[in-house]
């Protein structure tokens, strides 16, 4: 009996280090800077704690998404455009496009925004709009030749304990996240289905949550 339920407590114990091991948040253990859950499923919705619901049924919690110190920023490139010619260099989103800039929306309701912000075309503006609508902001234009001190602004300016949307283009999105996480991790040049959760501390680099919508 004695045996029995030593055994018991010794696989109690196994797997509570496991479960300790595995939290990147538990003390001694060095979060990293890039964490993929593309594979998870596609995003519903994020609470305003910062929880993801999959379509799925599946939930993954964003660390630190609360925090007074860090900033927090959504980061997502165009919903899909109509062809970009000569004759028409800046196009509309196609009704897919629509749908999805609808879509992120519906994903961002529960979250409470400080800004919604878009480069200057077209197709990131029109990504922007529902969301900025939805939760009664403007869109505000920034260059994307000058983004890092654009986000950098914003941190710096209030931007603790705020959460911010930035609608970008495949040649930008990336490299602002990996800018904000000190680290070339992330690349992504070809499809509208990103969703890059970005966490900046007051000290250090930020991490990214990725996913997909």
């Amino acid at each position: 009996m004695q045996k029995k339920i030593f055994s018991s407590l010794i696989a109690f114990f196994a797997a509570a280090t496991l479960v300790f091991c595995q939290n990147e948040e538990a003390v001694g253990v060095a979060p990293q800077p890039y964490v993929d859950w593309t594979s998870v499923g596609k995003v519903k919705k994020i609470d305003a704690n910062g929880k993801i619901y999959f379509d799925n049924n599946a939930t993954r919690q964003v660390f630190n998404f609360n925090e007074g110190h860090s900033a927090v920023f959504f980061m997502t490139r165009h919903a899909e455009k109509q062809p970009e010619t000569a004759a028409n260099p800046d196009p509309e989103l196609t009704d897919a496009g629509t749908k999805r800039a609808k879509l992120l929306a519906k994903i961002l309701h529960s979250v409470h925004l400080r800004k919604v912000s878009s480069t200057d075309t077209r197709r990131t503006k029109a990504t922007a709009r529902p969301t900025a609508s939805d939760q009664n902001l403007v869109t505000e234009i920034y260059s994307f030749n000058a983004q890092e001190n654009y986000v950098a602004g914003l941190i710096a300016n209030g931007g603790r304990g705020r959460k911010h949307l930035l609608v970008g283009h495949a040649n930008t999105v990336s490299p602002l996240v990996n800018y904000l996480i000190g680290t070339p991790l992330v690349n992504d040049l070809n499809s509208f289905d990103n969703l890059f959760i970005v966490v900046v501390p007051s000290v250090g680099n930020g991490r990214v949550f990725h996913v997909k919508y």
